[in-house]
């Protein structure tokens, strides 16, 4: 499994980010060993400036190669929140030299994966990170400036993805520090789908 990860799909987090080109998105990818499994994270001990990037997740329920949107709408099966971890001081200075992003974004435990729920097509999806009790992103479906359908026909074009795979689908605007000892909680809809303990 991989996962997929999609930049630059919220306009305000754009601007957040300081990005001029608010129209082609940015893909990149995180191996499995991105994947956090357990309910502890430790803090990595490379980075001093580790940011959380709250997002909507989603699977799909069959391999997918070149697909039109219709198509790509129709095989999305489950979506979640999740979290793509960020060491945002070493990306800073990878972009600065125009370098891949892999050591700032693809790092063990980099990707937080929520409980799964079956997708509905009409449905918009707002979701929340909460640190602390505290809230600290929103965002909402509808904010998307690439959909679902649209994210998994472009991603297609370049990737197959496979049922196993999961695809970030961007974060909105107020990505932020995490620190040792903070706990961060994943809402959908008002749902709880993680909770993980930052050591």
């Amino acid at each position: 499994m991989k996962f997929i990860c999609v930049g630059k799909n919220y306009a305000e987090h754009v601007k957040e980010m300081g990005w001029k080109d608010e129209q082609e998105i940015v893909l990149f990818m995180k191996p499995e060993s991105a994947w956090c499994k357990d309910k502890h994270i430790f803090y990595p001990s490379f980075t001093n400036d580790l940011q959380y990037e709250t997002e909507l997740i989603i699977q799909v329920n069959q391999p997918l190669k070149n697909v039109n949107e219709q198509d790509a709408l129709q095989s999305i099966q489950k979506i979640s929140v999740g979290i793509d971890f960020t060491a945002r001081d070493i990306q800073t200075e990878l972009k600065k030299k125009g370098m891949p992003w892999e050591k700032a974004k693809s790092f063990d435990n980099s990707a937080v994966v929520g409980e799964w729920r079956p997708f509905h097509p009409n449905k918009n999806y707002e979701f929340f990170l909460r640190i602390n009790s505290k809230e600290v992103q929103r965002g909402n479906s509808f904010m998307m400036m690439v959909s679902f359908a649209q994210l998994v026909a472009e991603i297609s074009k370049y990737f197959t993805i496979y049922p196993d795979d999961v695809i970030f689908t961007g974060t909105p605007q107020h990505v932020g520090k995490v620190h040792k000892g903070d706990v961060l909680e994943g809402y959908m809809n008002n749902e709880k789908l993680f909770e993980i303990k930052m050591m």
